[in-house]
């Protein structure tokens, strides 16, 4: 959603706004049940969580031509193919309105933070 709000302001620019899903991620912690540390190694195994794999679609998406030309789009980390915005983010309108209350949201945090 914000990827193609961000594409609609820059439009005209030269600028590319993609984004990525870089799959699942996990991380090791101390804290919660002893469940998740059991988790966390079968995904390991799995090769699930791999920063790595997170990080190859990201550079891919910055110098790969065809990406770079796109203008905008969400990308999978298992292939680099489209990922579809899931319906209730689909449109200009709602995407506008999510821009400017995420917008409005972080001034507000950030004037109570200095």
């Amino acid at each position: 959603m914000f990827s193609e709000e961000l594409a609609r302001r820059f439009a005209g620019t030269g600028v590319t706004a993609n984004s990525c899903d870089p799959g699942f991620k996990h991380h090791r912690s101390r804290a919660g049940p002893a469940r998740a540390g059991v988790l966390a190694k079968l995904l390991t195994r799995m090769g699930a969580g791999d920063p790595r794999r997170g990080a190859g679609v990201i550079v891919r998406l910055a110098i790969v031509p065809v990406f770079v030309t796109v203008g905008v789009g969400c990308f999978l980390v298992k292939d680099a193919g489209p990922l579809t915005c899931w319906p209730p983010g689909r449109g200009a309108k709602v995407q506008r309105v999510w821009w400017e209350e995420t917008s409005r949201l972080v001034e507000k945090v950030l004037s109570t933070a200095l």
